[in-house]
C-alpha cells in the first residue's frame, strides 16, 4: 500500500483501527469499496466501553458522512447513542457531527 495514505485517519480512528487488527493505511475511506468496512469497525467502536475506541468510531463515522454525503442511518443511530456516553469527548464530537448533518434551514 501506498506510504502515508492512513495519515488521514486521527488519533482515534488509529487507536480503533489498531484495536480491530486494522494497518490504517489498508482502510481507505475515501474509496466506495470500503466504506462498509469503515462502517462496520464504527458500529463496533461505538459499543466499546473504552472512550478512545468510542472516539475513534466518532472520528471514523465523521469521515464518512462528511466525504460521502450519504444517508447512513446506523452511524447516525451510533452518534445519537454517544449523545448519551459517560465519556464527554466522544458525546461533543458527536453533537458537533449531529450538528454539522443538517443545516440552518433544512427542513430535515
Amino acid at each position: 500500500m501506498t506510504l502515508g495514505v492512513g495519515a488521514g485517519h486521527g488519533f482515534g480512528a488509529r487507536k480503533l483501527l489498531a484495536e480491530a487488527g486494522v494497518d490504517p493505511d489498508d482502510l481507505r475511506l475515501d474509496v466506495y469499496e470500503q466504506v462498509d468496512r469503515g462502517i462496520a469497525l464504527a458500529m463496533q467502536g461505538f459499543d466499546s466501553g473504552r472512550p478512545e475506541l468510542v472516539e475513534g468510531a466518532v472520528s471514523v463515522a465523521s469521515d464518512i458522512l462528511r466525504r460521502w454525503r450519504t444517508p447512513r442511518p446506523e452511524l447516525v443511530a451510533g452518534l445519537v447513542r454517544c449523545l448519551e456516553s459517560r465519556h464527554p469527548h466522544a458525546r461533543g464530537d458527536a453533537a458537533m457531527v449531529l450538528a454539522r448533518l443538517v443545516s440552518v434551514d433544512s427542513t430535515q
